[in-house]
């Protein structure tokens, strides 16, 4: 299991990528226009469907496209089965998660040029 919250608070990864691909069907929609939607690649959207190839720039794709598409509650409602009170811990740390990743990608863009 990895660690999402802190020590006290653990999720399943196949759960969560398996959280990904309801709410995928729910939205009615295949692999392929998920990943025109999203630019994540069809055979990794298939992948972590699967419980493989989880990464946090995936995750933060997907987040944000189902986010914009139906309520952020039953977005995370569905990938951690969590509380209204959980939701607010949850989205603290996908906040800090997206933080992380624009540092990252901006120290990249610096060190290239």
């Amino acid at each position: 299991m990895a660690k999402i919250i802190d020590s006290e608070k653990e999720i399943n990864l196949e759960k969560l990528c398996g959280g990904f691909k309801t709410l995928r069907l729910n939205s009615k929609i295949n692999q392929i226009e998920l990943s025109e939607y999203t630019g994540v690649s069809q055979p990794i959207i298939s992948s972590l469907e699967q419980g493989g190839g989880f990464n946090i720039k995936t995750f933060i794709s997907l987040y944000n496209f189902y986010i914009k598409t139906m309520s952020e509650e039953k977005v995370l409602k569905t990938l951690f089965n969590a509380s209204s009170e959980g939701n607010y811990l949850i989205k603290l740390k996908i906040e800090s998660l997206k933080k992380e990743q624009d540092k990252l990608f901006n120290k990249l863009i610096k060190d290239l040029e």
